[in-house]
């Protein structure tokens, strides 16, 4: 086989199309690719997104081979040749300007000839029982230049390390020092047993500034501190002496652990042991309690599972609020790996798939009971807390603090939502709307002190196209009720916007106190030939230096009824329009015989400048008159001008600040294959 520079394996990209971009990228160069699951000894290097707890990373850090990031491939395809490979090594970012790159020290103690691998000279005793994982260490021990010896070793074998699991009195009985089989990790990362144990003794002598940084250098893949540890550090920092720098830090260790050890490419204990340290030190009443009670420490809210320093300090503030972010990472990577299939553990660790149902999001969110429902206890919590946020945070908006707690909870609520739905949509539809209803229900019910205003914003924040339709169908549907109108129960869709929605948010527009506006008969209404109209009467004040302004006709009515100004409408003479609307006095809701009016008109022939002209008029056209159930709108969708139907949405949303978000996120263009203008 010709010999070649560069050869490669993946690992921890599972897209299809991502990896297949990679593997052409490196036969484009002339690399070759090796496939499989599992490590082999020939590669030269290995391409990983981040830093991972694989078989393949591990036993190439041993063997002082280069890992580097997917981008180091492409940038190469980009340049035409191989680039160098130090600035892609991966790396592990431990604070906001240092970091730490796992695999450096034993590649260069490779390369200078120092060492063959990071286990050379060890002589291991492997008492695995499981065959899959007792020849995935095999693998890796031997990637790192070590002899490995199955039980029992012969006699000439000299063992300097017995690696069991579980350690057992046979294991210890053996003539050679007994090690779990995290003394690989350990030793590849450069920490040690007696680390931890020193970081008790500073708790126990307050030293927790000393103890975090000890924890700091000590994070890695597959390696996790205790978490009574994390959790006592976690005490002092809610305590509200700690200081800026620990605080921070603090957040720094909880990064770099959910970096390392993603719990949802680790098994079950290790979500277990997240569940563990993201819980009320004192109460250990499980994490929602204690993410309830940092959003009410934000919120200055007396609800705590147990009395928390007050007035809120503003490092606690922020400190709470960081948490709150962490939170949201956390899900959102367990919620992202569920739904692009990476929710499987890494092949080769030898630990079983899981489903969803063992995630975090679930335990957090939804007892085992309440897993049919998308409105759980928790989730209806969150709402509410989300509610009073959004009020404070626009009740106060020179805050940002607050102005980014909304934001975050909407997030952490869009993720919740998404995930459920997409739980159990498979499986029955019926129980995905019902889930939405209820939850659209429940906001509606909790946010009718709410101005509409608040409301607005509050749903151009969300992420979540599902949240985003129930929220605002909740929204409008309590507007219209609380006003006199009456509005169907059916899902929010085009015919419900333009039947229901519209002509509500019309009537408002023409009420500014929020009373129902009745229409009634226009006085300016040019009913036959001849009779006294607005436009009329205004012409027979008019100076003879006005007349010359006047377009010619103007006074003029056919036997449809319909004036100059419905007829330029008919046309798109915008000029004509112009003119007519210049003149004072002008009624732009002046009906013809069948009761339409020039804006009717404009919509129907599909006059985009003319409708343009209507709704910059003062004062402005009755948006929702309608001849039969027809209104501009609906003469706009049938005859299918979509650009007329955007215009009038947006002039509607424009009157009325509430219904900004409803019209920009809930409007979805209709088409029709056969257009049915009317006969005018």
């Amino acid at each position: 086989m010709e010999h070649c520079t560069h050869v490669f394996q993946i690992s921890g990209i599972k897209s299809p199309e991502k990896k297949r971009v990679l593997i052409q990228g490196i036969q484009q160069l002339r690399g070759k690719y090796i496939g499989g699951s599992v490590y082999q000894d020939i590669s030269t290097h290995l391409i990983i997104p981040q830093v991972l707890s694989s078989e393949k990373f591990l036993a190439a850090c041993a063997s002082g081979k280069w890992v580097v990031t997917p981008d180091y491939v492409l940038d190469s395809v980009r340049n035409g040749s191989w680039l160098a490979e130090g600035p892609y090594e991966v790396a592990i970012s431990t604070g906001a300007t240092s970091t730490f790159y796992p695999v450096r020290q034993w590649r260069e103690k490779v390369a200078s000839g120092r060492l063959t691998g990071a286990f050379q000279g060890w002589r291991v005793l492997l008492m695995i029982k499981e065959p899959t994982r007792r020849d995935m260490f095999k693998r890796l021990l031997k990637a790192g230049r070590a002899k490995v010896y199955r039980f029992p070793p012969t006699s000439q074998a000299s063992i300097t390390h017995v690696m069991a699991k579980p350690v057992t009195e046979d294991s210890n009985s053996l003539n050679a020092p007994c090690y779990p089989v995290t003394h690989i990790v350990q030793h590849l990362f450069g920490a040690t047993e007696t680390d931890f144990s020193n970081v008790g003794s500073m708790i126990e002598c307050g030293l927790f500034i000393e103890a975090l940084d000890s924890i700091r250098s000590a994070v890695f893949p597959g390696l996790l501190p205790p978490a009574q540890y994390l959790v006592s550090l976690l005490e002092y920092a809610q305590q509200g002496h700690a200081t800026t720098v620990f605080l921070r830090n603090f957040q720094h260790v909880m990064y770099s652990l959910l970096i390392t050890n993603p719990p949802w490419l680790a098994p079950q204990t290790v979500k277990h042991y997240f569940s563990k340290v993201l819980q009320c030190p004192r109460c250990k009443a499980g994490v929602w309690p204690f993410l309830k009670t940092a959003i009410s420490y934000c919120l200055s809210n007396e609800f705590a599972c147990h009395p928390l320093p007050g007035p809120a300090l503003p490092t606690l503030l922020h400190f709470h609020s960081d948490l709150l972010a962490f939170f949201l990472k956390l899900f959102q990577g367990e919620f992202h790996s569920i739904t692009t299939g990476d929710f499987l553990l890494l092949q080769g660790t030898g630990v079983s798939q899981l489903s969803a149902s063992g995630c975090l999001l679930y335990r957090t969110f939804w007892t085992v009971w309440e897993r049919s429902t998308l409105l759980s206890c928790a989730v209806k919590q969150l709402v509410q807390l989300m509610v009073q946020a959004a009020t404070k945070d626009y009740a106060k908006r020179d805050e940002k603090q607050k102005l980014h707690l909304v934001t975050t909870l909407l997030d952490l609520l869009s993720v919740l939502v998404e995930f459920w739905c997409q739980q159990h949509f498979k499986l029955n539809q019926h129980l995905v709307d019902k889930g939405l209803k209820d939850l659209a229900e429940h906001f509606a019910c909790i946010s009718q002190d709410v101005s509409p205003g608040v409301l607005a914003e509050l749903v151009v924040r969300v992420s979540s196209t599902r949240l985003r339709l129930v929220m605002t169908d909740a929204i409008f549907r309590s507007l219209c009720c609380r006003n006199g109108f009456t509005v169907g129960d059916e899902p929010l869709s085009l015919k419900k916007m333009v039947l229901s929605y519209l002509p509500a948010l019309g009537s408002l527009v023409q009420s500014p106190s929020g009373a129902r506006h009745r229409n009634e008969p226009t006085s300016h209404s040019c009913t036959s030939p001849g009779t006294g109209c607005g436009i009329q009467s205004t012409v027979v004040n008019e100076t003879s230096t006005e007349k010359e302004n006047i377009p010619r006709g103007l006074t003029r009515i056919n036997a449809a009824g319909e004036t100059l100004l419905h007829r330029a409408c008919k046309r798109n003479q915008v000029e004509t329009v112009l003119q007519i609307l210049a003149l004072p006095g002008t009624d732009v809701n002046v009906k013809d015989h069948a009761g339409w009016t020039p804006l009717h008109e404009a919509c129907n022939h599909g006059s985009t400048a003319c409708v343009e002209a209507l709704l910059r008029h003062h004062p402005i056209p009755v948006i929702n008159s309608q001849v039969e159930g027809v209104s501009p709108l609906h003469d706009a969708l049938l005859n299918g001008h979509m650009d007329i139907a955007k215009l009038l949405l947006e002039h509607a949303a424009y009157l009325t600040p509430s219904a900004s978000t409803w019209i920009h996120f809930s409007h979805r263009p209709c088409t029709k294959t056969i257009p049915q203008p009317r006969v005018s």
